[in-house]
């Protein structure tokens, strides 16, 4: 069967969200034309634009196709810099999903339990508090308590989403261009996180938590309101209610040099972001009808400097390491001490199901360059030593 839109469920849902073909030509990012051609039935999206397609129209896979072709899988990306999403990176994840599908049944069984998502996701402010407490209690903290980088990984696995730290540096062929990518691949009804190890660490928190604002709301809302969502929930998620009450007494009519000056010091001891203070501060004024605090403008650079002084994800983990690699050059990561730290400190199952999996198949190092999105001698030096 040839594959084609369910274009009567689309073109009433359009209706329903009001959508005409020219605002869905552009909130997709394709002609007017083309959209006329796919609600003709004579062209079908390419897999990125279906994937994005049904997200807007909140429409799940089985009911926008019309055809027996395998499942798309959702992916959310975090990118630094706030660096644009392009066609090339929906096919890409498209593709790293594929190959994790793979090696999915090479995994240990998931965990037997539902962890807790919301029903009805709202952007209610004191909604997105209560959802913030909720998953701080599942790392057994408080609303005031410090969420350490391992609390994140602790929540990641609550959810039984798979951890894929990947080395995106500066050997990388991708060198700085994303935190991470998230994937929700419905034809192994599994989850996978792909995690930056060369992100900065207050960077890496906020975007963890972000994407965890993804997964508790379990895609059942447009992707524009799921982001929106997820940015308001990882905002609170680190600086509660209760801190960014306190926080603004302090705030509050302070000029944008002396804002950095006193935000740093809030957040040294939390180990977050000082720019996540001033938009979890923010939010709270707004919902409280106060003042907004005072736009950092160019003020912003000494907050990028302070974050970029903190270490990074990589650093983190090797100087927190009991089995310290003696002799290891700063600038190089072996697969033997990559493999160590991301099962160590993420307890990924990856690893294991990856030497089964190469073990079975005799898939080669092309396989794991794809993967990970590494060089190729990379991927040879990681093949070499997950199969010997």
């Amino acid at each position: 069967m040839n594959k084609r839109l369910n274009i009567e469920l689309v073109k009433s849902a359009m209706d329903s969200l009001g959508f005409n073909n020219s605002q869905l030509s552009e909130r997709l990012a394709v002609s007017r034309t083309i959209v006329g051609e796919w609600l003709a039935g004579r062209k079908f999206p390419r897999p990125d634009k279906l994937v994005r397609l049904g997200m807007l129209l909140r429409l799940p896979h089985s009911d926008l196709v019309v055809d027996d072709t395998p499942l798309a899988a959702v992916v959310s990306f975090r990118k630094k810099a706030r660096r644009a999403l392009t066609d090339a990176h929906f096919v890409d994840a498209l593709k790293k999903a594929m190959l994790l599908d793979l090696i999915a049944d090479y995994l240990p069984d998931g965990a037997l339990e539902v962890p807790p998502v919301l029903k009805r996701p709202s952007m209610d402010y004191a909604y997105i508090q209560k959802a913030a407490a909720m998953v701080r209690g599942l790392a057994s903290k408080s609303v005031t308590d410090l969420i350490h980088y391992s609390d994140l990984v602790e929540i990641i696995h609550v959810y039984d989403v798979v951890p894929v730290p990947v080395f995106w540096g500066v050997t990388s062929s991708r060198d700085n261009d994303a935190h991470g990518l998230y994937i929700q691949s419905p034809r192994s009804k599994k989850e996978w996180m792909y995690i930056n190890l060369d992100s900065y660490l207050l960077d890496f928190k906020f975007w963890i938590a972000h994407e965890i604002g993804h997964i508790i709301t379990n895609y059942t809302c447009d992707a524009d309101f799921s982001e929106n969502f997820a940015e308001l929930f990882a905002q609170s998620f680190l600086f509660p209610e209760e801190m960014a009450a306190k926080a603004y007494g302090k705030l509050a009519g302070l000029n944008s040099s002396q804002l950095v000056v006193e935000m740093i010091a809030l957040a040294e001891p939390l180990f977050i972001s000082p720019y996540t203070i001033y938009k979890s501060v923010n939010s709270y004024a707004s919902e409280n009808g106060l003042d907004q605090l005072e736009k950092l403008n160019s003020a912003y650079v000494a907050i990028k400097k302070y974050v970029e002084k903190k270490s990074t994800l990589i650093e983190k983990l090797r100087s927190d390491s009991e089995r310290p690699f003696a002799g290891e050059d700063e600038e190089y990561l072996s697969p033997e001490e990559y493999v160590y730290l991301a099962e160590t400190y993420f307890k990924t199952p990856i690893f294991d199901s990856l030497t089964k999996f190469l073990g079975e198949t005799s898939r080669g190092d092309g396989f794991l360059q794809s993967l990970f999105d590494i060089q190729a001698v990379e991927a040879k030096e990681l093949h070499y030593f997950l199969t010997h």
